[in-house]
């Protein structure tokens, strides 16, 4: 077994994943697994990855299956005690890999590291630089490492959200089994400024019908019900801003359709769980909520 995995999931960007991959490689550890699971990529990505690194673990699927049900292919197919999943158009900073090992090996209880990103590497130089662990309420999925024991334990993550607020379910889960979700101030990604998903209005429809689930299917007894009203209020009121009310009925609808699937589902964590998500979701990275959350 590696001391650690890296997994990268990707679609469609093979010059990116192959600027990933050198900077992986470029961490310079010897006991280092790299898994990449296509999204049945059209470009080329998958052979061009077989073609310059036939060590590469290279996972083909085939249909895209979004963000949660492809990282839980890298997930079920990485065998590292630790495993640093990183976006498809990231790169790792000099020491990120070494650094997250140590923080595993030295505090068990720690279950997710995330790193602090960076648009570039002459960022990094305006950037306060300590050894400072700051407790999450979540994550960002493209830029941390998992202890796979944590997984193993809780799960992985709930592959019906296709995109968006995956981490903040998992991350509560992790939270209720004992784990410590931390950012490490020292250790860094190279990623372009935040947009995509984080921004698009098209992906408006998963961004309220999920952050809805979460509260559904992990939120105990009343406070259930409670968050569920003031989210579902915020979130009109988000829509009308963004201009996609028509998205945010059509996530209620599809919660209202596959409501006896989500009771099903519904596995409820500790009130103490809830309580500490709640008091730690404006400790991200620069006083910022993650589009995860």
């Amino acid at each position: 077994m590696a001391k650690l995995s890296v997994g990268i999931l990707t679609y469609n960007r093979r010059e990116l994943v192959l600027k990933a991959l050198v900077s992986v490689i470029s961490q310079g550890l010897a006991d280092v697994e790299i898994v990449v699971v296509d999204s049945a990529s059209t470009d080329g990505t998958a052979d061009a990855i077989a073609a310059q690194y036939p060590a590469v673990k290279l996972i083909r699927l085939p249909r895209n299956l979004g963000c949660p049900g492809g990282r839980n292919h890298l997930f079920a197919n990485c065998s590292g005690k630790y495993v640093f999943v990183l976006d498809d158009d990231g790169c790792l900073c000099e020491g990120t890999l070494e650094g997250v090992i140590e923080i595993f090996d030295r505090q068990p209880d720690v279950g997710v590291v995330m790193t602090r990103r960076v648009p570039s590497r002459e960022d990094l130089l305006d950037r306060k630089v300590d050894k400072a662990l700051i407790e999450l309420g979540s994550f960002s999925g493209g830029m941390s490492a998992f202890r796979s024991e944590a997984l193993n334990k809780i799960g992985y993550y709930p592959e019906h959200f296709f995109l968006m607020a995956e981490e903040a379910h998992l991350g509560l889960r992790a939270m209720n089994a004992g784990y410590r979700i931390v950012q490490a101030q020292n250790l860094f990604i190279e990623h372009p400024a935040e947009g995509g998903s984080t921004g698009e209005t098209r992906w408006d429809f998963y961004r309220y019908r999920n952050r809805l689930l979460v509260v559904l299917e992990l939120f105990p007894g009343w406070i259930c019900i409670k968050y569920l009203i003031l989210r579902m209020a915020g979130y009109f009121v988000l829509s009308i801003k963004r201009g996609t009310v028509l998205k945010y009925l059509r996530a209620i609808g599809d919660i209202v359709l596959h409501l006896p699937e989500t009771i099903r589902r519904r596995k409820p964590v500790s009130w103490d769980a809830v309580v500490k998500y709640l008091q730690l979701l404006g400790t991200l990275e620069d006083g910022k909520i993650c589009a995860c959350l």
